[in-house]
């Protein structure tokens, strides 16, 4: 599952809501966040299709930065993709 970069949601809203969503120590939150603002995308998960796609919606729904409503925040951006052979 990647998460991509945007221009809304602020680095602590995305590192709690990976942390929320996937249990991970703040720190490795952290790590995925800037690889995600640095390259434009981060791998935050694999595995099942299906439990990745569980995912991503779990993600989506923690909605948009409250503390950046005044720009529209829009819920984070993910996508599933296969795995590199």
């Amino acid at each position: 599952m990647i998460l991509h970069n945007d221009d809304f949601n602020g680095f602590l809203f995305v590192a709690e809501s990976i942390v929320k969503v996937f249990g991970y120590e703040p720190e490795k939150a952290i790590k995925l966040m800037l690889r995600a603002h640095e390259t434009g995308r981060s791998c935050v998960w694999s595995g099942m299709r299906e439990h990745a796609e569980l995912k991503a919606d779990q993600l989506r729904s923690c909605g948009g930065d409250p503390e950046q409503a005044h720009q529209n925040a829009l819920p984070l951006r993910v996508t599933t993709e296969p795995m590199p052979a």
